[in-house]
């Protein structure tokens, strides 16, 4: 299971001490890597360097342009993942203008970049974005980069306070199926996507479900339903 999470997983201007306790327990559940959200930036580029020593999971950014020579180096613009035979390409997106020192890039041109740099030249089955948009947000929301994208197979967004009733799947510029799961804000959903993958690692189906805080494994495995069913795949 790759355990990821979409950005603004601390509070904003929170104690450092709360800060803590987040990565902490992150750390325990088996995060492996998040994006960076304007939560994460609201206390300086100095705070966020300073917790970075407690984390065990990766931070990726394909379009921020860090001052901090510590963030620079420490948060990637994308990370491999492999499991079995899958290789995973994982990027992460934002545009949060408020933190002096961080360079913003066109959000959608950087992680079609980095997406094409994953899929063509890294060779990658599945190129997962992970974004701090929301769907209501008017220059740049999950739905508007799935359908300017190339060779990416799953945003996975987050917005306080909301949660999606369903994954959706849309059409990106080159007419390939793209994914958007978006679940709730600390912890009050979590999505689950599971793929399906033939021998020669294309896509054959993907099963969505979200797991509801306090709702048994049976009742929550009456949310699951199978979103589509894949022909062909982006290649």
């Amino acid at each position: 299971t790759l355990k990821i999470d979409s950005g603004n997983f601390l509070k904003a201007k929170s104690e450092e001490q709360d800060d803590h306790k987040i990565i902490k327990l992150m750390n325990k559940m088996g995060y492996m890597a998040t994006t960076v959200g304007k939560n994460e930036l609201s206390m300086g580029q100095e705070r966020l360097a300073s917790l970075l020593p407690v984390m065990d999971f990766e931070l990726v950014n394909c379009n921020y342009s860090f001052s901090n020579t510590t963030l620079s180096e420490r948060i990637k613009p994308y990370i491999i993942l492999h499991f079995g035979k899958v290789k995973i390409g994982l990027t992460g997106v934002g545009c949060h203008k408020a933190t002096s020192g961080v360079k913003i890039n066109e959000p959608f041109k950087s992680v079609n970049a980095t997406a094409q740099k994953l899929k063509n030249d890294l060779k990658c089955d599945l190129v997962v974005c992970l974004t701090e948009f929301s769907h209501n947000q008017r220059i740049y929301n999950n739905k508007k980069l799935a359908k300017v994208s190339r060779y990416v197979h799953l945003i996975i967004g987050g917005e306080t306070g909301k949660v999606e009733k369903n994954a959706h799947s849309l059409k990106n510029a080159m007419n390939y199926d793209v994914m958007i799961s978006q679940a709730g804000s600390e912890g009050t959903t979590v999505g689950e996507l599971t793929y399906e993958v033939n021998q020669f690692n294309i896509i054959t189906s993907i099963m969505h479900k979200y797991k509801i805080s306090g709702m048994n494994e049976y009742a929550s495995l009456k949310q699951q339903h199978e979103v589509f069913q894949i022909l062909t795949s982006n290649t």
